[in-house]
């Protein structure tokens, strides 16, 4: 009877367990390049901007985040615009006074996933800032623009994307849910998270049931 309870009482806590981390919001990615920011790949001095094609910038994006480094110093006034054919898709900058690291950028929200997008970020001052990512970085070329010269710097540049505001796991399970269904043939994409969440609980019922008849046994 005492190792049911305790068998009853370890499942309990592992329901609440995953009830409370689902139940967290915080704000979440809606995508990012992939490039590691493994280091400083760049300086930019003031009123300098350097560019980035072939972003893929997903839908619901509201704030674009890079790794940025002042020196310890007050971090200075950012722009950041995404173009794509020349065409404004989105734009947002942050005021003097940010702290270096992890920098979320916030910009008018991007309804559509879209593609070969130029994401370019100035820095008005008063300071000089380092980007993180990778160089030499064999697939990167980034346009460093200096007046009106552009120069060529084999290196690339993390950015990831964020959605607007902040979401528990519980809200994102429907849009988790439809990305399971893409990059899939149509014989597959409509059953497959309904194979995945009836594996799933197969699982865990047989190794419940296991659990029991071993309880049962001692």
């Amino acid at each position: 009877m005492g190792v049911k309870l305790v068998l009853a009482g370890g499942l309990l806590a592992l329901l609440v367990g995953v009830v409370i981390v689902l139940s967290q919001s915080a704000p979440r990615r809606s995508g990012s390049n992939g490039i590691p920011a493994e280091q400083f790949a760049l300086s930019l001095p003031v009123d300098q901007t350097v560019c980035q094609g072939g972003e893929l910038v997903p839908g619901d994006t509201a704030a674009v985040q890079a790794t940025l480094g002042t020196f310890y110093k007050p971090g200075p006034r950012i722009s950041l615009t995404a173009t794509v054919g020349g065409r404004l898709l989105t734009s947002g900058g942050l005021a003097q006074g940010w702290t270096q690291g992890p920098v979320r950028i916030p910009v008018r929200p991007v309804h559509q996933t879209t593609g070969n997008v130029t994401v370019c970020l100035h820095n008005a001052g008063p300071v000089l800032i380092a980007i993180g990512g990778i160089a030499p970085y064999a697939t990167g070329n980034v346009r460093v623009i200096v007046g009106h010269h552009a120069v060529i710097v084999p290196a690339g540049l993390r950015y990831d994307y964020f959605r607007p505001g902040t979401e528990t796991w519980w809200s994102l399970l429907p849009t988790l849910w439809y990305r399971m269904t893409l990059a899939k043939g149509d014989l597959v994409r409509h059953w497959a998270p309904w194979a995945a969440l009836a594996l799933l609980l197969t699982s865990i019922g047989l190794a419940v049931r296991s659990l029991v008849v071993e309880a049962a046994r001692s």
